[in-house]
């Protein structure tokens, strides 16, 4: 476990998926979902080498299928620390004989974790060893406390920077990703969160909701996310739970009947040997008062 630290934040990053573990203000309220396992043990699991769940448990890569379960191996995979500072961290995960059974590809996925002030960045680079083209999706899952630090009985909402209105899609029985969209549960970028939403699991927007996000609790707290290269978003709970996940991702679960090819997953992306792709999210944290 590597802590980062300054005189308004302290957070813990765990080499275990490269997962941040705590987000602490100074006055000691915890920001981050705590891993409750009566309602959900991550807390900010990273989405790679898949998004979503892939029918079978299975993915298939050049017309072979390969074993994937959900979300991906990266979350419950063993990253190494390149580097540590006080307010900075560089974890990476390289290919094994584990991970390319399931993904035949010589690559990389580096996590580079910076805290300055009340912001928390976190930039994934994914990069190609390989002497062939690799398909992917990447995502960040990060839970925080719902209610927000300090702001308990009070309504909260979402506000989305770019004023829109994204159609939401549902999941099938299966987990893939229903064909028809749904209207829109914002008005003028603004969404009033209730448990009742989460009855039929995510909601999802496979058309985006722009690079800026805000999960805000009226009159009290406030978490603001900026996103780099992930077009894909979802807001999940457990009914009744007491957090909210908010998933910027680049790729979705698979449309329902397309089948479990990762070259044409929605929202995949294929990188060149010897290329890489960055993602980015960064969250600014505003306490009561």
């Amino acid at each position: 476990m590597h802590q980062l630290t300054n005189d308004q934040f302290s957070v813990e990053i765990a080499e275990r998926g490269a997962e941040i573990r705590s987000i602490r203000d100074r006055r000691g309220d915890e920001w981050l979902w705590h891993g409750d396992p009566a309602w959900w043990s991550g807390r900010s699991p990273l989405l790679f080498p898949v998004v979503g769940r892939s029918p079978e448990n299975l993915v298939s890569i050049g017309g072979h299928d390969y074993p994937m379960l959900s979300h991906g191996f990266a979350r419950t995979s063993e990253f190494a620390v390149a580097s540590a500072s006080p307010e900075a961290v560089s974890l990476t995960l390289t290919d094994c004989d584990a991970t390319r059974a399931a993904f035949p590809f010589t690559f990389a996925l580096t996590l580079d974790y910076g805290l300055a002030g009340s912001t928390l960045t976190a930039t994934a680079t994914v990069a190609n060893r390989d002497s062939k083209a690799m398909p992917f999706q990447f995502g960040f899952h990060p839970g925080f406390a719902w209610p927000l630090p300090g702001s308990a009985g009070r309504s909260h909402r979402i506000e989305l920077g770019n004023g829109g209105e994204p159609p939401l899609r549902r999941l099938d029985d299966d987990k893939a990703l229903r064909a028809d969209s749904l209207p829109s549960p914002f008005s003028a970028g603004t969404l009033v969160v209730e448990p009742a939403m989460f009855a039929d699991d995510a909601m999802i927007f496979p058309a985006g909701i722009g690079d800026r996000i805000a999960f805000v609790a009226e009159g009290g707290a406030r978490l603001d996310m900026v996103t780099a290269n992930l077009p894909n978003f979802a807001l999940w709970q457990k009914p009744g739970a007491p957090f909210l996940c908010l998933e910027p991702w680049r790729g979705t679960a698979p449309l329902a009947g397309a089948g479990n090819a990762l070259e044409t997953r929605h929202g995949s992306l294929t990188l060149a040997p010897g290329d890489s792709a960055r993602f980015e999210m960064m969250m600014t944290f505003t306490p009561v008062g």
